[in-house]
């Protein structure tokens, strides 16, 4: 079953042992699934809010490619908004491009408020390479009031800071990371066997594949490759970029920038 992000959200009441709890409500989707349980005072916003609200903050932005990604109940949303080219194009290294992607996201779980984030998209990767979530910057809103310019606020403090991220990662094409390394930094980071062995593939392939050497850079390629790429979710009808496995391989790109061998 696949799950419509911009579907109605009710509201029914919990019910326990015959009760009505006076304090909590449930949130439902469209198929009558309980997504969570909030209490009575909680403030929905909905996906298309947000959509609405970001198209207000910024009318004149160069759009590319928009995708929408929903999870197995339609709770959570990230509608990912690939821009232009030509607008914002930042060079690593020669041949090796990252543009930039706007990842809006909310959610109906009741744990966490609305926003967006600034996301590297690399362009020598036709599906969009993402890059960990650290890596760029994050906002996120709780309250309606003067919303429209604290989120061209937000973004304008964004786009200011993206150089010293590049400068971090030029810095590690200078790196060296082995397999040998590799191996180090996964019995550091304490990573299962199983999850080490695919690792270790894909770094020997991606890095043989692109012709990169063995860096930083390359490394930290092969991390945010598996959390983007190849994902699957047990869950049915849910997206992988909520699995368990884009989760984990996103906090290993991440641990690379505080990891000193």
């Amino acid at each position: 079953m696949q799950y419509e992000p911009f579907s109605p959200v009710s509201i029914a009441p919990v019910i326990v042992n015959g009760h009505v709890l006076p304090k909590k409500v449930a949130l439902v989707n469209s198929h009558g699934e309980p997504m969570s349980v909030v209490s009575k005072q909680y403030k929905v916003v909905n996906n298309q809010q947000v959509v609405d609200l970001f198209g207000k903050a910024f009318t004149n932005i160069q759009i590319d490619k928009i995708t929408d990604h929903v999870d197995y109940l339609g709770a959570r949303w990230k509608r990912r908004i690939v821009l232009k080219k030509d607008a914002f194009n930042f060079e690593v290294l020669p041949n090796d491009c990252v543009g930039i992607m706007l990842e809006l996201f909310n959610s109906y779980t009741g744990k966490s408020a609305w926003g967006f984030r600034l996301m590297g998209y690399r362009w020598a990767c036709t599906n969009g390479m993402i890059y960990g979530q650290k890596n760029l910057f994050s906002a996120t809103f709780s309250h309606m009031a003067n919303i429209i310019d604290k989120m061209r606020d937000a973004f304008q403090f964004q786009i200011e800071n993206v150089g010293r991220v590049i400068d971090t990662w030029k810095s590690w094409q200078e790196i060296p990371f082995s397999p040998s390394d590799m191996e180090n930094y996964l019995e550091y980071q304490e990573v299962k066997e199983k999850t080490a062995e695919i690792v270790m593939n894909a770094f020997r392939i991606r890095t043989a594949y692109e012709n990169l050497p063995w860096n930083q850079w390359a490394a930290y390629n092969t991390f945010t490759y598996l959390a983007t790429h190849e994902l699957k979710t047990r869950r049915r009808g849910g997206d992988p970029l909520f699995s368990a496995g884009a989760k984990k391989f996103n906090k290993l790109a991440e641990g690379l920038y505080d990891y000193n061998p």
